[in-house]
C-alpha cells in the first residue's frame, strides 16, 4: 500500500510538474508564435523587394544599352553635324572679310556705300573719301579716295547681336576644332 501511494505521489509531482513547465514555458511559447508570424511575413517582404529589385536591374540594363546606342548615334550625328557645318562655311568661303563701321566725329571723312548690304548681295564696296590735310597744298585735288571691297557691312546702326549672328558660326567652327581667325 506504501508504494501504491508513493507510485501515485511520484505521478503526481510529475504531472504537477509538467503543468508549471507548461505555465511557465507558456509566455515563451506565445513569443515563438509571434515572431515566427513575424518572420514569415518579413520573408514576404524579403521576397516581394527581390523582385522589385530584380525588375530594376532589368529596366537599368535595358536603359544602359539605350544610353550606349544613343551615345553612338550622337557620335554619329555629331559627325555628320560637323560634315554639314563645315561644307557650308566653305561654300560661303574660307576667307571672308567684314567691316562694322562706326558712326563718324570727324566730319574731315566721308563715307560713300557703292552697292547695297542686303541679304543676298554677295559683296559691299565701300569708298572713303578723306579731304587732304594742309600739308598737300601742291596737290589738285581736294579729297583722296580709298575702295574696299566686303563680304558684309555692318553699319552705324548695327546691333552687337547682329554681327555676333554672322560670326557665330565660325565660333562653332572653332569649337568643332577648326582654326579660325577673327580681328
Amino acid at each position: 500500500a506504501e508504494i501504491v501511494q508513493l507510485t501515485r505521489t511520484i505521478e503526481l509531482l510529475q504531472q504537477q510538474i509538467q503543468n508549471f513547465a507548461q505555465d511557465e514555458n507558456q509566455p515563451y511559447r506565445d513569443e515563438i508564435h509571434k515572431q515566427d508570424a513575424e518572420l514569415r511575413e518579413l520573408r514576404e517582404k524579403l521576397k516581394i523587394a527581390e523582385a522589385e529589385v530584380e525588375r530594376c536591374r532589368s529596366r537599368a540594363i535595358t536603359a544602359e544599352a539605350n544610353l550606349i546606342s544613343m551615345q553612338t548615334q550622337f557620335k554619329e550625328f555629331d559627325v555628320i553635324r560637323r560634315n554639314m557645318h563645315n561644307l557650308i562655311q566653305e561654300l560661303k568661303g574660307n576667307i571672308r572679310v567684314f567691316c562694322r563701321i562706326r558712326p563718324s566725329f570727324d566730319s574731315s571723312n566721308v563715307l560713300r556705300l557703292a552697292g547695297s548690304t542686303a541679304q543676298g548681295q554677295e559683296k559691299v564696296n565701300i569708298s572713303i573719301s578723306r579731304k587732304k590735310s594742309r600739308n598737300h597744298m601742291f596737290s589738285s585735288s581736294n579729297a583722296t579716295e580709298y575702295d574696299f571691297a566686303f563680304d558684309r557691312v555692318f553699319g552705324p546702326a548695327a546691333s552687337q547681336a547682329e554681327v555676333f549672328e554672322e560670326v557665330s558660326q565660325l565660333i562653332q567652327s572653332a569649337l568643332d576644332g577648326y582654326h579660325i581667325c577673327i580681328f
